[in-house]
């Protein structure tokens, strides 16, 4: 029975040398596998900042394609509504305003807008200040500051 016990003691020994050197030759191989993908890992790597960085670039892009399309349409919007209005002067050797002239139907009432917003394509209707004086009105834009004064005039000069 010596001998059994002498040839499993053996036969056990051999296995695990066996399964010494392979799991050795397996840890080999995975280092040199691992070796070999590191390249192609940090090229992965690489292009997935390029495509992050792509996408950031392409999102600010829309971002302002949508803002440019906005402006736009308030450039176009302004540029229709020009129409309704014509540069006058308020009195001989005054300053000019941009006076309402309606082409169709407007529920708009009689205006003036500042000249120098409306260059800006701002449409800023110039408000009678509260003091009256006897040598006339003044008038202010509210967004600029923009003033004009008229000699005597009505409450709200009709536009021409």
């Amino acid at each position: 029975m010596m001998e059994f016990t002498a040839v499993a003691t053996t036969f056990q020994g051999l296995k695990s040398a066996y399964d010494s050197v392979k799991d050795a030759l397996q840890q080999r191989e995975d280092r040199e596998v691992q070796y070999l993908l590191e390249p192609l890992l940090l090229k992965i790597l690489e292009a997935q900042e390029q495509t992050l960085s792509l996408h950031t670039s392409h999102l600010m892009l829309h971002k302002e394609k949508l803002e440019l399309e906005k402006r736009l349409q308030e450039i176009e919007r302004f540029e229709l509504d020009k129409q309704d209005y014509r540069l006058i002067q308020v009195q001989q050797g005054g300053g000019a305003v941009y006076s309402f002239r309606p082409t169709g139907h407007s529920d708009k009432g009689a205006h003036w807008l500042c000249p120098s917003c409306f260059e800006a394509h701002k449409a800023s209707i110039l408000q009678p200040m509260a003091v009256r004086t006897s040598a006339g009105r003044t008038w202010k834009c509210s967004s600029c500051d923009h003033q004009l004064s008229t000699e005597s005039s009505p409450m709200f000069p009709p536009p021409t």
